[in-house]
């Protein structure tokens, strides 16, 4: 698999599983480059994802080792976040397959539970239906992060509305829109609620943040718009104790 930084341990930072232990593993690679070219908020992970580091299924399962997780990961306890870039790109979402095989196929003597959360843009469409079944049938949580027009991204880039249907098909989705002013709330709706018959309670904000010194404020008027539309929200916890260090 191509990886964009080594996997390491600590807990989701964000979205509905927040301060759950979990192994990250960032792929390289996105087709999409957030803040580039406008918007208010730039992508944070931007100067990792597009590293590229060659890494085996061995050297993840003997990394896992080495956190003394494997057991934990197994079994469901500790989750593997799979996150880049984008993990769902074609050869990604393969090397993601491959894993779970090879760990399948290598560890018959014990059951595997493992808790696979995918962490995805919501605009790569799976076209072979039989793929789909299969990645789909490993992941037990999509977390997708829908880009709005704060990102600086075009209308018709930053929306596949098939790829946000097979998203809504799953039986464990939730959305994540990175918020920034109120007046955005009718975007979530209408571009992405309202026409694709989200779950309203499977919807979460999250601050338009990268640095600690803003994420207090950023925290609150996020507060206040979740106070007036009614959807959940969530700070970000890396964010809150490491600030910018990557790999934490």
């Amino acid at each position: 698999m191509n990886i964009s930084e080594l996997p390491f341990y600590s807990v989701q930072g964000e979205g509905i599983s927040s301060g759950v232990p979990s192994i990250f593993i960032r792929f390289t690679g996105c087709n999409l480059d957030c803040g580039k070219e406008g918007g208010t908020w730039k992508c944070d992970t931007r100067n990792i994802w597009a590293n590229k580091i060659d890494y085996t299924n061995q050297q993840l399962i003997h990394n896992i080792n080495e956190w003394g997780q494997f057991f934990n990961v197994v079994d469901g306890t500790t989750h593997l976040v799979w996150t880049g870039g984008e993990p769902l790109l074609q050869n990604n979402r393969k090397s993601f397959f491959d894993f779970m095989t090879y760990l399948h196929n290598n560890n018959t003597n014990i059951g595997i539970n493992v808790y696979n959360e995918v962490e995805t843009n919501g605009t790569i469409y799976i076209e072979d239906f039989a793929e789909k079944r299969q990645i789909y049938s490993l992941i037990s949580q999509i977390n997708c992060s829908p880009k709005l027009e704060n990102s600086g991204i075009p209308y018709n880039k930053r929306i596949d509305n098939g790829a946000l249907q097979q998203i809504v098909s799953h039986p464990n989705y939730w959305f994540k829109f990175v918020v920034s002013d109120e007046k955005e709330i009718h975007e979530i709706n209408e571009s992405y609620v309202n026409i694709h018959k989200i779950d309203t309670a499977r919807v979460i904000l999250m601050p338009a943040c990268d640095n600690r010194n803003d994420l207090a404020e950023t925290t609150r008027k996020t507060i206040e718009i979740s106070k007036k539309c009614g959807y959940r929200m969530c700070t970000r916890v890396h964010i809150l104790a490491w600030d910018k260090k990557p790999g934490v």
